[in-house]
């Protein structure tokens, strides 16, 4: 069977969500904001295209992310999601290939379940699993994604 995967989102931490927000409005006026008090962060949803640009804005100085700004002293990106047919296939495959998932599969959103996977070799990036089936989502597009991740993999 012929796999297809394509990027489903770029997921970027950001110090000032209005600032980045504002950097991609050429590409989306009107973007979601979901804020998530309970861990202390507010998220931008910003769609170019088939993909989505995830901008990730701390709260409170006491999150993840808020020491990971400071930490890496400014914006960076945080995790690449990857858009697959069947989470559960390729939570297999991948296993197989040295790269287990870190839990099981959570369903977090109507239509959308997503899992990390151990990404070896010291690359600094975090891959998750997206099988997105919400209405309205574009076909699977691009077969090239994995074969370019495990490019940067190897090389590493």
């Amino acid at each position: 069977m012929e796999r297809k995967h394509y990027l489903h989102h770029l997921t970027v931490v950001v110090p000032d969500l209005e600032a980045a927000l504002a950097s991609f409005a050429p590409f989306d006026p009107n973007p979601e904001r979901h804020l998530l008090e309970s861990t202390g962060i507010e998220i931008g949803v910003v769609r170019i295209g088939p993909t989505e640009i995830h901008l990730i804005h701390p709260l409170r100085d006491d999150t993840l992310p808020a020491r990971q700004l400071r930490e890496k002293g400014g914006p960076f990106v945080h995790h690449i999601g990857v858009g697959i047919e069947s989470i559960d296939e390729e939570m297999n495959r991948l296993s197989e290939a040295g790269m287990p998932p870190l839990s099981e599969p959570q369903l977090t959103a109507p239509g959308l379940r997503e899992v990390f996977v151990r990404f070896p070799r010291g690359t600094g990036l975090e891959l998750q699993l997206v099988e997105d089936r919400r209405e309205g989502k574009v076909e699977l597009i691009d077969n090239g994604v994995l074969d370019a991740i495990e490019s940067v993999r190897e090389r590493a």
